[in-house]
């Protein structure tokens, strides 16, 4: 299934994908748009779900992006972040354009140690193909755990929920602004 969540009003309204809006229990639009991305096995009944971000659309039918993103042995498909290495570069740009509280930066660069950071690579998660296996459900549950305690970037979590999971990933090459598979338009 695709699928997207729109709360609040970051993006326009979708139809053509399944998109949840309902802002459940969280004061943060930004978070309660998360829940729906980052724990997929809740709200997804499929054995495989594929999410965008509410502003990019799919343009190739499921079974080819699945073909491209998670064939064989692969769990979970996804981009490789187009423009950073890791995620200390990723927190060194929210830092730079305030995308997020410093301290709350600062406190998981502390915990984790930029040695062990800079080791990580970095995805883009505005697609994330995913099967829903018992070690995915795992990596969603420590991204959203990471995602709630330190930071609610997204990107800076997710590679220490991949590496702690064990999920095999394939993260390729290119980017979602110019894939064929997709459009994609700036947020609003």
């Amino acid at each position: 299934m695709i699928y997207t969540a729109i709360v609040g009003s970051i993006d326009p309204d979708r139809s053509d994908i399944k998109c949840f809006r309902d802002p459940t229990w969280f004061l943060s639009q930004r978070m309660a748009a998360r829940q729906y991305k980052i724990m997929s096995h809740l709200w997804i009944i499929e054995d495989v779900s594929i999410w965008v971000d509410g502003n990019i659309k799919v343009k190739a039918p499921a079974d080819e992006l699945l073909q491209v993103f998670i064939s064989g042995d692969v769990e979970v498909g996804c981009f490789a972040h187009p423009y950073r290495k890791n995620p200390v570069e990723e927190i060194e740009e929210c830092i730079a354009v305030e995308k997020e509280r410093r301290w709350r930066l600062d406190a998981f660069t502390r915990h984790y140690g930029v040695e062990q950071l800079v080791q990580y690579p970095l995805y883009e998660t505005g697609v994330l193909i995913r099967r829903h296996a018992p070690n995915v459900r795992r990596m969603n549950a420590l991204w959203w755990e990471s995602c709630t305690r330190w930071t609610q970037r997204d990107q800076i979590t997710f590679p220490l929920a991949v590496k702690e999971s064990g999920v095999k990933i394939l993260a390729i090459d290119g980017n979602v602004r110019n894939h064929p598979m997709f459009e994609y338009s700036t947020h609003e």
